[in-house]
């Protein structure tokens, strides 16, 4: 069974999957429960979600205005679309970004944590974005990118602050022939951990400058 309510009140899913939330405004907050799975697609929805061990939270070509909080075991996958609030990746859990999903707010992925940057092609073998920033995002746990980047914009205001920390601990893995690119002028990585190229025979590299780089860079396959 499940329970949505709306109305700025607290919801939860429990052990169903609720599918909805069409071209339409979600009030509320929400809990993903193990077992469950949420879909929301064209939609805005403005309270918090949490996913626990064992939910899956599936966001497409949709507005989130809410912090996002991913715990172990959970899922977060996000197609587009924007995520204004804060997004937390806890240890085990995993956030799933394509098709140049935005985050305004800061992303933290924490140690055991994994966001994986999926393939967006627009076909020829060319790509777009899988996510691009805005805000900041902070990594002490793994960056998978499989052919397809990360976008990030600083204009140096703000409201566009996008710039990433890859802290000591940390792994950033191109998973093909893709980057980091950036915009607005102020980007830049600060790179404590560990980059790596592991995959792919092509170039991958990175279009913003390095703050400080402590750490290490390695290319297991194809020039860097």
């Amino acid at each position: 069974t499940f329970t949505v309510l709306n109305s700025g009140s607290a919801g939860s899913l429990n052990n169903g999957t609720y599918v909805g939330f069409y071209g339409s405004g979600v009030n509320g907050s929400y809990t993903v429960a193990g077992g469950s799975v949420l879909n929301v697609s064209n939609a805005t929805m403005y309270g918090a979600v949490a996913v626990s061990s064992g939910g899956v939270f599936k966001a497409t070509a949709s507005s989130l205005f809410g912090n996002l909080m991913v715990a172990t075991s959970g899922i977060l996958n996000v197609t587009g679309g924007s995520m204004f609030g804060s997004v937390t990746v806890a240890n085990g859990a995993v956030l799933n970004a394509k098709g140049a999903a935005s985050a305004y707010g800061a992303v933290t992925v924490s140690s055991g944590g994994a966001l994986d940057v999926l393939d967006t092609s627009l076909g020829m073998g060319m790509f777009i974005p899988g996510l691009e920033l805005i805000g900041p995002l902070t990594n002490s746990g793994t960056i998978n990118m499989t052919n397809s980047g990360i976008g990030l914009y600083n204009d140096g205001t703000t409201n566009s602050q996008g710039c990433l920390f890859n802290q000591a601990g940390g792994l950033l893995d191109f998973w093909g022939n893709t980057g980091i690119s950036g915009g607005g002028g102020y980007t830049f990585l600060v790179n404590q951990g560990r980059i790596v190229k592991s995959a792919g025979l092509g170039y991958s590299g990175f279009g913003i400058n390095f703050a400080t780089n402590s750490g290490t860079i390695t290319a297991q396959t194809g020039p860097m």
